[in-house]
């Protein structure tokens, strides 16, 4: 990889870390973690319902060439 790309790729780890922090400290704690949490429940209600889904799908028709 180019120096300028691993600068951008560590930029953006050292400001996601940094972010993590800030969120995580002092009253945001609270508030980050019941924000984590109900986004949690909402993509797993969402992964679940699109495995329902898939599962019934059936084809009764069988195509033969």
């Amino acid at each position: 990889m180019s120096k300028t790309r691993n600068i951008a790729i560590g930029l953006g780890l050292a400001t996601g870390a940094l972010l993590v922090t800030w969120l995580l400290t002092g009253n945001r704690k609270e508030k980050t973690k019941k924000f984590i949490a109900r986004r949690a429940t909402g993509v797993r209600e969402t992964l679940s319902s699109e495995k329902a889904k898939k599962r019934a799908f059936e084809d009764s028709h069988s195509y033969y060439i």
